[in-house]
């Protein structure tokens, strides 16, 4: 398993504490984040890519303290050699598969800023630490190649040419 690596904040206005580890929620001052990111290398049909998975460890800034103190933990320190094996899962659900629940970013394609869907309803994503024997697994979902037409609206789909010979889908 890849090292997941404690990381420091990058400078960007918002206040930091222990030395720049943890994040302080500006809305609540009492409550922050410790950032987590793990580089792994996934290989599909013999193509591989180099991504990074970031995981958030949020709480009472008090107890990240505390966190940081006894595990010793320092920037570029692998958690898991501190604190105990852990691992970083994806979870991936249609729009309408996550209602109300916390932590979910909508999946963007980085080279178009496009919103990805899973037959035309969009996907959200979110990453969580948890310990190495957790039963949470990845979950990804395959996202459309092309705009999706449902079934029922085949029928109402009809094929126009136009001057320059190509073929346009019109409903």
């Amino acid at each position: 398993m890849n090292k997941i690596q404690v990381t420091k904040w990058k400078e960007n206005g918002s206040e930091t504490k222990a030395d720049g580890l943890i994040r302080v929620n500006t809305n609540k001052p009492e409550y922050g984040g410790l950032m987590l990111v793990q580089t792994s290398f996934e290989v599909s049909n013999g193509f591989i890519n180099k991504k990074n998975r970031v995981a958030f460890i949020n709480g009472e800034v008090e107890a990240l303290e505390s966190l940081i103190s006894e595990a010793g933990l320092k920037n570029g320190d692998d958690y898991c050699a501190k604190v105990g094996p852990h691992k970083i899962v994806t979870i991936e659900k249609v729009q309408s598969e996550v209602g109300k629940e916390l932590g979910y970013s909508e999946k963007i394609n980085p080279k178009t800023n496009e919103v990805l869907s899973k037959e035309g309803e969009p996907i959200y994503r979110k990453t969580l630490l948890v310990a190495e024997g957790s039963d949470l697994h990845d979950t990804f979902l395959t996202h459309d190649i092309e705009p999706y037409v449902s079934e029922g609206a085949s029928d109402f789909i009809k094929e126009e040419s136009e001057a320059e010979g190509k073929v346009v889908k019109t409903i």
